[in-house]
């Protein structure tokens, strides 16, 4: 606990009024500051904030000597530094400083910035996991956009500053005593509370397919040593039994992160060879079930004894082991010593780090990819659609613009693609609406639902992008930019057999507006029947082409699933067109800055085992066996959105 030297070698001391916790190791002298405030801390609206102040608190050392960098994540803030004492010094107290009084007159170019690293960033499993169990609230928000970087104020920054980056929220640890002169000239706010989490009750022994290649399954409690013990032990298991005898994965990995509050999500990651997900997946869960029921083995414990031994006494390992402590004084939290947890690990017995985990498996959480079609036994389907429509006006889908039905009442908007499934953002409980000038809105409700709606893809909707944001408060309002050209929507006696004017023209219309964010297995669920059969009406009458296509490449617009970019011998028709691949040899190269939803490419064949594929920005998608097609090879999208599709 922090005020008392550790019998490990652990001493405790404040510099300027924040708690500092030090240890003797070898090497340069390494310092951080931690702060307890993180992405979860955040609202969506302003989610980047504690970003762009780690940004502008380290613009002034850009070019400095020494070794320095700056993080955010789930819970904490941290500023790093390794080298001399005197820079060291430098560095924290510089840090400090601007802190307090951070530079606002680089607010714009570090905006730039980030923006260009958010271009880069993805979602990741981690991401899903947390917007399943907690919505677009607390850590959920590592599932969406940073959009506080395209609204936030210098007068929000300055205030965000003052309020959590204080000398209450703070912890500084070193591998050494502090030098003399160690100055943290931080401010005296009191230590923000740590944001409630609300937990969907969804999220328990649940099951959900998502664009990735990986297995995970996780599970959410309060910290426990023999809980550790036991997902160790899991990760041992699976390693030997999916990769050296089974040979069907490359890597398995337990991961932890902490909380606010204090929780653990914890678990196993692992990825798989192709066909094998659904055996990977219910490997791990029947491993991480027999460890609940039986316990770890006596070797298996001594094993993390000898591992907990050596690394205490491993002088490289003191930043971990002080980060540890660090971390739990900025959240006002008692961190247990390295003495007391050792005492406690030699307690420790197999069958209770069983019990462990078997306690906290209620919350467990099983994400893999959506090929996988069943949950595993004794686990539910996460659900993914809302539970109603709100009441208000509908209106009918512009053909090959949009599909389904829009619904838009004083309450909210629902979009429901068939008789069966919906969702619904209220306005009450919308969290953003990402607006942009073309007149595309996109409206994220606190449960990570989303509804995008385009107006010039619905009859009758002119004017609706300002009727909701009427609705909205203003600092719920996200301004995108321009947007994609939307072209105008075409007149109802144009629209005949469900083709625009300019595709009967042979003119490809431009789409509007980014891709629809679908969340999970809504594209197989929604959209793979129709487009199959769509595939079926396309195909079966046409005879087999002969001559070869040339390669080519045709820019794309953004589409989505209703949407599908088509390709017609060679040729982009655009969006909402079944497309052939005529010629067995043929390349096609798109490339667009809004990826498409999906792209059906298919091929005639005369194979009598022929199939068909819906190929999604992530490279994955459904295959079906359908006669007179067989299946084209299809390439990825990488994160410059480049799509190539090569024929077999």
């Amino acid at each position: 606990m922090y005020g008392r030297d550790d019998g490990a070698g652990q001493h405790c001391t404040e510099v300027d009024g924040v708690p500092c916790v030090w240890e003797v190791a070898p090497g340069p002298l390494r310092a951080c500051l931690v702060f307890g405030v993180g992405r979860a801390d955040e609202r969506l609206a302003q989610a980047g904030i504690t970003h762009l102040l780690e940004h502008l608190a380290l613009h002034a050392w850009n070019g400095a000597r020494g070794s320095w960098n700056g993080s955010v994540d789930v819970s904490n803030t941290r500023f790093a530094m390794e080298g001399e004492p005197a820079e060291v010094t430098a560095f924290l107290a510089g840090v400090s400083e601007a802190l307090t009084r951070p530079n606002l007159d680089r607010l714009s170019s570090e905006l730039r910035v980030l923006q260009v690293e958010a271009a880069r960033r993805e979602q990741g499993q981690l991401g899903a996991d947390f917007v399943m169990r907690f919505g677009a609230r607390g850590p959920g928000l590592l599932a969406f956009p940073e959009y506080g970087l395209r609204r936030i104020t210098a007068d929000e920054m300055a205030a965000w500053a003052a309020t959590r980056f204080s000398r209450a929220s703070a912890a500084l640890w070193m591998t050494g005593p502090p030098p003399a002169g160690l100055r943290l000239p931080l401010g005296d706010a009191p230590a923000p509370a740590a944001p409630p989490l609300e937990h969907d009750p969804a999220a328990r022994r649940a099951w959900a397919g998502i664009a990735t290649k990986l297995v995970s399954v996780t599970v959410l409690s309060a910290r426990s040593q023999e809980r550790a013990i036991a997902l160790q032990a899991a990760e041992e298991r699976a390693q030997r039994t999916l990769r050296s005898e089974r040979a069907v994965s490359y890597t398995v990995a337990a991961s932890d992160v902490e909380l606010p509050d204090g929780s653990i999500l914890e678990g196993l990651y692992v990825d798989f060879a192709e066909d094998h997900e659904t055996d990977v997946r219910d490997c791990v869960v029947d491993i991480l079930e027999a460890i609940a029921d039986e316990g770890v083995t006596e070797a298996e414990l001594d094993e993390t004894r000898r591992l907990w031994r050596r690394r205490m006494a491993d002088p490289s390992a003191a930043p971990g082991r002080l980060d540890f402590v660090a971390r739990a004084i900025t959240r006002a939290r008692a961190a247990p010593s390295m003495d007391e947890l050792a005492q406690s690990l030699e307690r420790v017995e197999p069958l209770s780090c069983g019990a462990a985990l078997r306690e906290a498996f209620p919350s467990a959480m099983v994400l893999g990819p959506y090929t996988i079609e069943a949950p595993p036994v004794g686990f539910t389907q996460y659900p993914e659609w809302s539970e109603a429509a709100v009441e208000g006006r509908r209106y009918a889908p512009v053909p090959q613009r949009e599909h389904g039905e829009l619904i838009v009442g004083d309450d909210g908007v629902s979009w429901a693609p068939d008789h069966e499934h919906v969702r619904t953002v209220r306005f009450a409980d919308c969290e953003v609406v990402a607006r942009w000038e073309n007149g595309r809105r996109e409206l994220i409700g606190r449960d990570g639902h989303r509804v995008v709606v385009v107006p010039q893809w619905w009859w009758g909707a002119d004017g609706l992008d300002q009727a909701i944001d009427g609705h909205i408060s203003s600092r719920h309002l996200v301004d995108m930019g321009p947007g994609s050209p939307v072209p105008e929507r075409p007149g109802r006696e144009e629209a005949v057999g469900g083709r625009s004017r300019e595709l009967r023209e042979g003119r490809r219309p431009a789409a509007g507006g980014a891709p629809r964010r679908f969340g999970l297995r809504e594209g197989l669920a929604i959209g793979g029947s129709v487009i199959a059969l769509l595939v079926v009406r396309a195909v079966v009458p046409m005879a087999v082409g002969s001559r070869r296509s040339p390669a080519m490449t045709a820019p794309v617009g953004p589409a989505s699933l209703g949407n599908c970019v088509t390709l017609w011998n060679g040729t982009v028709l655009g969006p909402g067109f079944m497309s052939l691949l005529r010629s067995p040899d043929v390349t096609v190269s798109l490339t667009t800055d809004a990826p498409p939803r999906c792209v059906v490419a298919v091929a005639m064949a005369d194979s009598p085992q022929p199939a068909w594929q819906i190929q999604t920005p992530n490279g994955y998608g459904p295959t079906g066996d359908r006669p007179g097609l067989s299946l084209s090879e299809t390439g990825q999208l990488d994160s410059q959105a480049h799509l190539s599709l090569t024929g077999p």
